[in-house]
């Protein structure tokens, strides 16, 4: 039986990948070591791997793929999966910083996570860039474990509004041929020099010294996670193991509200803050600004249109967390009125209503991902939370809004910034 060379890729390794992923994975070794064979295409579909995606370019900004199981090296595991060598993406990742035609840097991460080795590194390469130019990591729509461990790396993190984040935590298995191989007729007997030097191996029972030894293991690499992840989320060790999901996955706007990333968006919104940002805005050794920080005042900012078609209305987005204020105060009075009747969805729903928009909408404000709504908006959200609607307005002047007397039918005004994209986007539809 060809096991152990085989069996050795997988068990008593410490992975950061999600659990599923290593069971399915643990599956696959013990399926070949039985002695069958599976094709390309049904390990593919085994382990849902996903078609490859090439380093691509918008405008100045590089889009550098992160997908599938990772691993130190490709392999043929990791190619099958269309998975990614964590070596291979640092020097896509170090020439994207070193080219000066490349102004800002988006990873595009969908992976399950993988093998801890060569995480770390990456990870510290990617810190290390911090203040060259802006970098945006992107879960589009999974970045657990080891991707995530990476994720946390960038300036910043969007997640996509189905996307996941999380998994921080670190696994190894050991597997027990003993009884099968005996059941089989086969004895095998290890000759070795070295006290340790067969523990843990696969054809007699795990000793609980190996086991203490394998724990330890994984315990140092979970340490370095923890670490790793705290310093770029500009948290605590101790807020990312008692929070953080605790080793599990969460969706978009949990992710938000944890500080787990900064914002839900779209590949497209990556991309634009990735290049909507100048240099001048990020300190020397890290350009994170955690969740809630007042925005430089020297970054741009740009406009965009809802992509949205529900809302008919051009929304104002600053370069970073430019709407934060305002969404922590909504985000606050929410959490304040949530009941057994009443959950946080029902409220976001009912604040859409009144506001008239989505309430995909209503979450991006939340997040903080647009600044200065109109002020018809944020009546409608005052009046759900029934609180006074300048409890809202300044906080949102806060943001750097400026909210105004209307005119004379006796509107309020919107605000300066909305006002000034509604021209410009008159101005681009009459020529």
């Amino acid at each position: 039986m060809k096991y152990e060379h085989v069996v050795n890729a997988v068990y008593n390794q410490p992975w950061a990948v999600l659990p599923s992923m290593y069971s399915t994975l643990l599956d696959l070794i013990a399926f070949r070591a039985a002695g069958n064979v599976l094709t390309e295409e049904e390990i593919q579909e085994r382990i849902g791997a996903v078609a490859p995606r090439g380093q691509s370019r918008s405008g100045a900004v590089a889009v550098l793929p992160l997908g599938g199981v990772m691993s130190q090296r490709m392999n043929m595991m990791s190619a099958m999966s269309g998975g990614t060598s964590t070596e291979l993406f640092g020097k896509m990742f170090n020439d994207a910083v070193n080219d000066p035609a490349i102004s800002g840097i988006v990873m595009d991460i969908d992976s399950p996570g993988g093998s801890v080795f060569g995480v770390q590194e990456l990870a510290q390469t990617i810190m290390d860039a911090r203040g060259t130019k802006p970098i945006i990591a992107f879960a589009n729509s999974m970045a657990a474990s080891a991707a995530f461990w990476v994720a946390a790396a960038a300036d910043e993190i969007v997640v996509t509004p189905g996307g996941q984040v999380g998994s921080i935590g670190v696994l190894t298995a050991h597997s027990d041929l003993s009884v099968a191989l005996e059941a089989a007729g086969e004895k095998i007997t290890l000759i070795s020099a070295g006290k340790k030097k067969v523990d843990a191996n696969p054809i007699e029972p795990l000793s609980p010294e190996a086991k203490v030894d394998l724990q330890a293991t994984v315990d140092t690499y979970y340490a370095s996670f923890v670490g790793a992840v705290a310093r770029g989320r500009g948290v605590t060790p101790s807020a990312v193991r008692d929070g953080f999901g605790q080793g599990g996955m969460v969706g978009a706007v949990e992710a938000v509200k944890e500080k787990m990333a900064d914002r839900i968006g779209t590949l497209e919104t990556a991309i634009s803050r990735a290049a909507g940002r100048g240099r001048e805005g990020f300190a020397a050794t890290s350009g994170f600004h955690q969740v809630g920080e007042t925005t430089p005042k020297d970054w741009e900012t740009t406009t965009s249109r809802s992509t949205d078609g529900t809302d008919g209305i051009t929304w104002v987005q600053c370069s970073i967390n430019a709407g934060q204020n305002l969404g922590r105060v909504l985000n606050d009075l929410i959490d304040e009125r949530v009941t057994d009747n009443r959950s946080r969805e029902d409220i976001i729903e009912e604040m859409a209503e009144a506001a008239g928009i989505s309430p995909s909408t209503v979450r991006q404000i939340l997040s903080g991902d647009i600044n200065c709504p109109p002020i018809d908006r944020l009546e409608g959200f005052a009046r759900v939370l029934r609180v006074p609607v300048k409890r809202l307005t300044d906080a949102a002047e806060e943001d750097g809004c400026d909210y105004s007397e209307g005119d004379s039918d006796g509107q309020e005004g919107r605000n300066d910034l909305d006002l000034r994209a509604r021209r410009l986007e008159l101005q681009e539809l009459v020529g």
